[in-house]
């Protein structure tokens, strides 16, 4: 999506992880499609793009209305901690919100949590913090 048309209100995936996420009660959100694939290849089912590094009132009620349990936002190392926290301020209210976030180096400036690979994806995800 590199031109945006009307509002974003959904996520990209979802169709394919709606049920893995209801079995689990937890949501992996990442900014790209190609995360979502490597993830799914992984063995984490419940992975949906959010195709930006927000989320935004409609995609906030969307996870709220699904009753799920943890939120976990894996964007790209070059989003700032303040910004994801608060794109999700809203939505901890209701949830629990983590976040994948590398204060170690494993990535280089604009990675998403999953292009240096499974080693790093698995430790930076066991290392995700409550905002």
């Amino acid at each position: 999506n590199y031109y945006r048309i009307g509002i974003l209100n959904y996520f990209t995936g979802m169709m394919q992880a709606a049920e893995a996420v209801s079995d689990r009660k937890e949501i992996i959100i990442v900014e790209g499609l190609k995360s979502v694939m490597k993830l799914d290849q992984w063995g984490y089912h419940n992975v949906v793009s959010a195709e930006t590094s927000t989320l935004n009132e409609y995609q906030i009620e969307l996870l709220i209305r699904m009753k799920i349990k943890d939120v976990i936002i894996a964007f790209d190392k070059d989003i700032q901690m303040n910004k994801i926290r608060k794109c999700t301020e809203l939505l901890k209210r209701f949830l629990n919100v983590y976040v994948v976030y590398d204060k170690w180096g494993l990535l280089q400036d604009k990675d998403s949590p999953c292009d240096q690979g499974r080693e790093v994806w698995a430790t930076l995800f066991e290392r995700r913090v409550k905002v």
